[in-house]
Order: C-alpha cells, then structure tokens, then sequence
C-alpha cells in the first residue's frame, strides 16, 4: 500500500475511453502532469467549499514550484499553502485500469487501523516534504501549509472518517497546519464529504 500524488492514472484512462466512445483523438487528452494539477486543484476547490469558503475570493491558484502544489489566502489575508496526496490501493487502481465499465470497478476494503496506519504515514512523509522546503526556501511565504487527502474509494465512508477525527492529534508534524480526508462523491448531499481529521 502506498501513497501518491498521482492517483488519478485510472481518471485519465476512464477519459481517454470517453474521448473514443465520441470519436475524439485520446493523444489529444491533456498530459498526465497537467491532469494532475488540475485534479489537486479540484480536490482544494472542494475541500474550501466543504468548509464554506469561496475559492474564488481566496484567490485559489496553483503553485508555480512544488511543494505546495496550490495556494490561497484564509480568511485573514494570510498565504496558505495547500498540499494534496490521493490514498489509494495500487493494486486496486492496476485492476481498475483494465475494466471496461464503472459497475466492474474494485474498492479496498479498509478496516479503521489499516487506513489510521496509511493516513499517519501519509502526514509524516508530507510534513518531511514540506520541513526539506522550507529549509531551501529563505523566503518561504507561507503563514501554514495544509494537507488534503482525497479519496474515491468507496469504502471510506463518512462514518469511518469520523471515527478516527481525534486519532492524529498526538502525530509530530510540525510542517502540517490542518489535515483534510476529502471523501468519494455523496449524491445524498450533492458534494464530496470533507472531514478535518488534525
């Protein structure tokens, strides 16, 4: 099990698809590191709107150099940084790649240890990421920087993210400011559920 910036391989196959299914030119499909920056900025866009907060008005962008991968002011005017890693399976994600429909797509199925476990080592290696940064950066604009991890996996139900809210207080992560755990789209309320769970 790992980690990795670049989850949404299996969205840019799905697309790809898509783009044949219309007799569109998949080569014409934007690149996958373009596609990834356009993804962790949806998954901030979201994570701000779970929050009640404009996007737009906070002035939301991408990072010009990595890490952070986005940026935008909070509600003081202060430079936030915005960091985002997407929890999934590689196996599964292998598997998925190669189905023909959505209904034949694979889930993990994760017990609450095992994603407190993943969820843990996601944050440290992040806050390692963003300490080495700073240390190279003399001029490291940003008041905090915060982490967002999205997920599609269906498995990760609201109810679980809850349970394990109060599991990362205690993490040493000095870098990290707030961690969001920005959950599969819920059609009951129209949006991805965001839990804050540090």
């Amino acid at each position: 099990m790992r980690v990795n910036d670049h989850y949404h391989r299996l969205k840019r196959k799905i697309v790809q698809k898509i783009m044949e299914i219309f007799g569109e030119d998949p080569k014409e499909c934007i690149s996958q590191p373009e596609l990834d920056k356009h993804s962790e900025l949806d998954s901030v866009i979201d994570t701000l709107r779970g929050m009640g907060l404009d996007p737009q008005k906070l002035d939301l962008r991408l990072c010009e150099q990595d890490p952070p991968d986005c940026q935008s002011f909070d509600v003081s005017g202060k430079l936030v940084g915005w960091e985002v890693t997407g929890l999934y399976d590689p196996e599964v994600e292998e598997t998925n790649a190669e189905t023909k429909i959505i209904k034949e797509m694979k889930y993990r199925d994760w017990n609450e240890e095992d994603l407190v476990a993943e969820i843990a080592r996601t944050i440290d290696v992040k806050d390692l990421k963003i300490a080495k940064k700073k240390t190279e950066n003399t001029n490291w604009p940003f008041a905090n920087v915060n982490l967002v991890i999205p997920t599609d996996d269906l498995t990760i139900t609201r109810e679980m993210a809850a349970s394990i809210q109060g599991r990362f207080s205690t993490l040493a992560a000095n870098n990290l400011n707030e961690v969001y755990l920005l959950l599969s789209y819920d059609p009951d309320i129209r949006e991805r559920p965001l839990v804050q769970i540090r």
